[in-house]
């Protein structure tokens, strides 16, 4: 941006952007939901009351380590595409344009979640397609396959990052709203200050495809634990499943037919591919003339 139009206006386009978004968040219209919180539920705080729900006590852990991965590696962003890839200044800005891409396309996704389920389900998603990406942003070997690599991050991350305010907000009693969102964005934020402490303090011994990977291959497993505790128990709270070995049970067979039926598509497409009757025990049957029916 600098270089298309000077370092004068880019401070401009900045204020116009803040103005339009003040001017946004004045439309928003929110609805209420949720239960009113009795004497001993408010003295707990909002910390409290998280701990006290396994579905943002865990979700709440994994977004924690994800944003610390994520937040991390922006230190060595600069100098993976910089000095590694050899990308110009105006290429390493558009990065940010790839990124906000994938952002707009997680709205998509995100405006038909309707259940803590699936809310859970798409921050599981985001986050370990964040961790995803991070290690294979570590692998890339050209700023072509780093552009959309990044608007996966931004996919991901804008994904985890959407469903994760209607859970907390839609989980929590109205009377303790306030502060359990106070308590998730201070935490966020102590998280990004020190994951730029800790990026800064590894990349004076790391290499900056080395952290990309550490990040990575870090917030994987987190997310995947997060995941195997989260969903089961917003099922149970949904009232979907009558305990959790049922909800993980229910789990377990949904992605068996998921994937059976992703192979039996790609086998239907072979025979399709090579000419083949789908259903050669039907093709020795004559054709039966409607219109003889119908009379």
């Amino acid at each position: 941006m600098v270089d298309l139009i000077g370092p004068r206006l880019v401070p401009l386009l900045g204020v116009a952007a803040l103005i339009a978004v003040l001017v946004l968040a004045r439309m928003i219209r929110t609805r209420r939901q949720g239960g009113q919180a009795g004497p001993e539920a408010i003295l707990r705080g909002g910390l409290g009351f998280i701990w006290g729900d396994r579905v943002l006590a865990a979700v709440l852990i994994g977004t924690l380590v994800v944003a610390l991965a994520v937040q991390g590696v922006n230190v060595v962003e600069v100098y993976l595409v910089r000095q590694d890839l050899g990308a110009t200044a105006t290429q390493y800005g558009a990065l940010e344009v790839f990124a906000a891409i994938g952002t707009a396309l997680a709205a998509l996704i995100v405006g038909r979640l309707t259940s803590d389920r699936g809310r859970a389900w798409a921050i599981a998603a985001g986050f370990g397609g964040c961790a995803l990406a991070l290690v294979a942003i570590s692998q890339t070997p050209n700023y072509l396959l780093l552009a959309p690599l990044v608007t996966v991050l931004g996919l991901s991350n804008a994904v985890g990052n959407g469903a994760l305010g209607p859970l907390f907000l839609l989980r929590t009693p109205e009377a303790e709203r306030g502060q359990v969102m106070a308590s998730l964005a201070g935490l966020l934020s102590a998280v990004s200050i020190i994951a730029l402490i800790v990026g800064g303090l590894v990349g004076a011994w790391l290499s900056p495809r080395a952290i990309f990977l550490t990040a990575g291959l870090v917030a994987l497993p987190v997310v995947l634990l997060m995941a195997t505790i989260a969903i089961p128990a917003a099922e149970v709270s949904s009232g979907r499943s009558p305990n959790r070995s049922e909800a993980i049970r229910r789990s377990i067979s949904h992605i068996d037919r998921h994937r059976a039926s992703r192979q039996d598509t790609a086998i239907m497409d072979r025979f399709k591919a090579a000419g083949e009757p789908l259903y050669p025990d039907l093709e020795s049957i004559p054709p039966t003339d409607l219109t003889e029916l119908d009379e």
